[in-house]
């Protein structure tokens, strides 16, 4: 999942390139979202998982399951084991994987922001000195990294409805920050991304 902070427009504008930011779409891509399924049943798995038993159990064909999980070793989230007793494991406890580990390996960055900061090498945008837009986008990033950071390949798996009380209180959390932005306080600062 990323931001994109490139300008939707036409056809006839998108030959042109945009020099101001944009918002920033949300999107999960379908390889996201199949890598996130085949990790959460390599978890839920005891011990090795075979690519029939995944793709069986996640309704995908044996290629194309065997692509993703191809996918998920390069971006060293898995290991496979040849043999008779062979199949796919995790490289670390399912404890230690969360949900933006997996999507910041196989999607990048959860927010670009090359053409805010000007670190793009295409033109930086317009408003780069003046924008009062872009810290928005960057706390929303912040916030939405900081949420999926919490949430563990463990969480995916385990007790459901302990993940859907975590989820609530993060989002009570979110709304009384934003209550107390809405009073003039600060908001907290965001837990520091890997990078930064």
């Amino acid at each position: 999942m990323r931001y994109d902070t490139r300008r939707r427009c036409s056809p006839a504008r998108a030959a042109r390139p945009s020099r101001t930011c944009g918002s920033p779409d949300v999107k999960i891509s379908t390889l996201e979202d199949q890598c996130l399924r085949c990790l959460a049943r390599i978890a839920a798995g005891d011990g090795r998982v075979t690519i029939g038993r995944i793709a069986e159990s996640e309704g995908l064909s044996v290629e194309n399951t065997a692509k993703i999980l191809g996918r998920l070793r390069e971006a060293g989230l898995i290991e496979s084991h040849r043999g008779k007793d062979g199949g796919y494991t995790l490289v670390r406890p399912a404890e230690e994987i969360s949900v933006s580990d997996v999507l910041t390996a196989i999607g990048g960055e959860l927010f670009e922001s090359e053409r805010c900061t000007g670190s793009a090498a295409v033109d930086p945008c317009i408003h780069e000195s003046c924008c009062g837009i872009r810290p928005i986008w960057a706390t929303l990033g912040d916030l939405m990294h900081a949420l999926l950071a919490s949430i563990s390949l463990a969480d995916l798996v385990g007790d459901r409805e302990r993940l859907e009380r975590r989820l609530a209180a993060a989002r009570q959390a979110m709304l009384a920050a934003g209550d107390a932005a809405d009073a003039g306080l600060r908001l907290p600062a965001a837990p520091p991304r890997a990078g930064r």
